[in-house]
């Protein structure tokens, strides 16, 4: 159940601008069919939205991992990163090389061969992405992995926020400046939608960024890192 609000809740996010110019449609004493519209437009494609918005975090990640200079799991086990003290690090690689029955690197053969390394360092999140899928004994993982996969979709997302917001910008400006100028009062609902849409504009252009999933992704990274401890 919980990891699908890293899905859902993105759409939700993406689709409210846009539901809010639906509901601005309609007049005050039909406001509520305009809310129960906007919400069948949600619900009857958010199964759809949700796996859409999922692939395209996923197909974005990559590319997303490759600038960053690897998946941050895989970034903490090398001993030239600074994310983990060296203690640590020694401590979480002691542990992963029994439980992989390999020998992990030290930093002169990290050194030497980087690539042999890194999938030395594969092997080991993968062997903890494995064996950390019980939420009850690893609820703090699960915790940020759900948090990291509602940034990451909510980042793939970000060209259809920004349009859908951008469209319930001005569309519920139009309607706010149309129904103010026929009867001289401010329409509380499509006001209302100007506020939230333009919002949500501002936090998509200025906080939707890679360095804002990157946050998620190394939290979630140091919380399976720290799963050594458990297993």
């Amino acid at each position: 159940m919980y990891p699908t609000l890293a899905r859902r809740i993105p759409v939700v996010l993406v689709a409210l601008p846009f539901c809010l110019l639906i509901a601005s449609l309609f007049s005050p004493t039909l406001w509520t069919e305009g809310v129960l519209a906007s919400s069948m437009v949600v619900l009857g494609v958010g199964f759809f939205l949700s796996e859409l918005g999922r692939d395209l975090g996923y197909k974005k990640q990559p590319a997303l991992w490759r600038s960053w200079g690897g998946a941050p799991t895989m970034q903490m086990l090398r001993h030239r990163n600074p994310l983990l003290d060296p203690a640590t690090r020694l401590r979480y690689h002691t542990k992963l090389a029994t439980r992989i029955a390999a020998k992990l690197p030290t930093a002169d053969e990290e050194e030497l061969d980087p690539d042999a390394a890194d999938s030395v360092y594969d092997s080991c999140v993968k062997h903890l992405l494995e064996h950390t899928r019980d939420a009850k004994k690893f609820p703090l993982v699960l915790q940020e992995n759900i948090s990291y996969g509602f940034r990451r979709n909510l980042w793939g997302m970000k060209p259809a926020g920004i349009l859908l917001s951008f469209i319930g910008t001005a569309g519920c400006g139009a309607i706010t400046a149309y129904r103010w100028t026929n009867s001289g009062e401010l329409p509380a609902i499509p006001f209302a939608g100007v506020l939230v849409s333009a919002l949500f504009l501002s936090l998509w252009v200025f906080r939707i960024k890679p360095d804002w999933v990157r946050l998620g992704a190394e939290a979630y990274a140091k919380r399976l890192l720290a799963s050594c401890e458990l297993l």
